[in-house]
């Protein structure tokens, strides 16, 4: 499993929690961390032509080669 670690303010990690409604794309765990499918992510980013986490996250790079985005 290919996992791209991130380290986010509480703030950032809530807002991207809650950008995206659907389960299969986000999780949060019970620690308040947020598991990102990177693969689900990218067909809802192609369907709906948005980048909320790229928005909210700004110039922070993200590995689209990983499997999943864990925002700790």
């Amino acid at each position: 499993m290919n996992i791209q670690e991130i380290s986010v303010s509480n703030n950032l990690r809530k807002k991207i929690g809650h950008c995206i409604k659907d389960e299969t794309i986000i999780q949060i765990d019970e620690n308040g961390d947020v598991i990102v499918n990177v693969e689900a992510y990218q067909e809802y980013k192609n369907e709906y032509s948005k980048t909320p986490i790229e928005d909210i996250l700004g110039q922070q790079k993200l590995d689209f080669n990983c499997e999943f985005f864990f925002f700790i």
